[in-house]
């Protein structure tokens, strides 16, 4: 997916499906995609302020888990295309 145009940042439900107005109020945890802006790749961040939550990847990239804040940096684990994000915690993710 690099060099691909993608925009320059994405909110997103766990799920993956983009965030409409609506899914704001009870958004426990949300996804915000951003993309380099020189064709590098994208970083896609977690934010989960309640508890234990599932949730997909950006479909169509590789993704390496680079920080769980329940962890601690981890290196860039390989992610595949889920995820499960620990209670109150925040997950890095780069495009490999």
């Amino acid at each position: 997916e690099h060099g691909m145009h993608h925009p320059d940042a994405v909110w997103t439900r766990p799920d993956g499906a983009s965030l409409e107005d609506h899914d704001w109020a009870g958004a426990d945890c949300v996804g915000l995609t951003l993309a380099a802006v020189e064709g590098g790749g994208r970083v896609h961040l977690i934010f989960n302020r309640g508890g234990q939550t599932p949730g997909r990847l950006p479909a169509g990239a590789a993704w390496r888990l680079a920080l769980d804040s329940a962890r601690g940096f981890v290196g860039e684990e390989p992610a595949g295309d889920a995820f499960v994000a620990p209670a109150r915690s925040v997950l890095a993710f780069v495009e490999a």
